[in-house]
């Protein structure tokens, strides 16, 4: 019965993150959940302060950091995919999107 005393990790909180996607106003704070060996992610796009978007995501460890994909589900009814890959010791990192834009990913940058 060893299998019944092992506790996996799924669905523990690991916090709640901010970044700005500069040079860009946006601002995306996600919870992230672990699940295994991956991340969920939750939470929103502040629209640049102008309302909030909807945003899921899955995050994955990648070398010495951590790989993001993120979809925030737009007013329009459109969806803006996003990749990131932030480094651990600063929690920051760059940002890419489906239309290729692109930038600094900063961790607690832009909020009020």
């Amino acid at each position: 019965m060893l299998l019944a005393a092992a506790t996996p990790t799924f669905g523990q909180v690991i916090g709640t993150f901010a970044w700005q996607t500069q040079p860009y106003c946006n601002v995306i704070t996600v919870t992230v959940n672990q699940m295994g060996s991956l991340y969920q992610l939750t939470g929103s796009d502040n629209l640049c302060g102008s309302g909030a978007a909807p945003v899921t995501g899955t995050a994955v460890p990648a070398g010495g950091g951590v790989a993001f994909g993120m979809t925030v589900a737009l007013p329009t009814g459109q969806a803006a995919h996003l990749s990131a890959a932030i480094n651990l010791a600063t929690l920051s990192g760059t940002w890419t999107d489906g239309d290729g834009n692109s930038g600094p990913f900063a961790f607690g940058a832009g909020i009020t």
